[in-house]
């Protein structure tokens, strides 16, 4: 996750350019013959906007070797670009998605947007983008497996990727 007016702990982050230039750099000095390129990091992808988030995966699918690219967002913005993204090409999204529940997810991210997330869901099943949602199992989440179950059975046996126990003295 990038964009060159964010700064994050006193640096800025890199452009498109330099990013893609990075990567070419990567591949060419591995020698690879296919690479896998995750969109992801401190903060959101999507944050940078859909005009700059296609720039760059148009940007990368110019590396030969450059065979899949994928993102993972926490799917509040995602809604919105979900058409740009297909078109430009992007292999998957993975939303991160702690809760099915308003409450725990405000819990869990101080912010009331679940319904942001599932819309997003939609959209990008809808428009034929390969979901995975990853979720972390603990204290708060622990009674909803079956929603979680349930949401996959929902899309078509959508992969749900559940992390260890953290634990909370609440």
């Amino acid at each position: 996750c990038h964009h060159d007016y964010f700064q994050h702990d006193g640096f800025t982050a890199i452009s498109n350019t330099d990013f893609y230039n990075a990567i070419r750099r990567v591949v060419d000095a591995t020698s690879a013959t296919e690479a896998h390129v995750r969109l992801a990091g401190d903060g959101d992808p999507t944050i940078v906007g859909a005009e700059e988030l296609c720039d760059l995966i148009v940007r990368l699918r110019k590396i030969p070797q450059v065979k899949k690219i994928k993102m993972t967002t926490n799917g509040i913005l995602l809604g919105g670009m979900v058409e740009e993204l297909k078109k430009v090409g992007i292999d998957g999204v993975t939303i991160s998605l702690n809760s099915l529940t308003k409450s725990n997810y405000i819990k869990y991210a101080q912010f009331d947007g679940l319904h942001f997330v599932l819309e997003s869901l939609k959209k990008a099943f809808d428009a034929g983008i390969n979901l995975k949602i990853n979720t972390i199992y603990y204290k708060w989440n622990e009674t909803e497996i079956d929603a979680f179950e349930e949401l996959s059975s929902q899309y078509n046996g959508m992969c749900i990727k559940v992390f260890d126990l953290l634990t909370s003295s609440d």
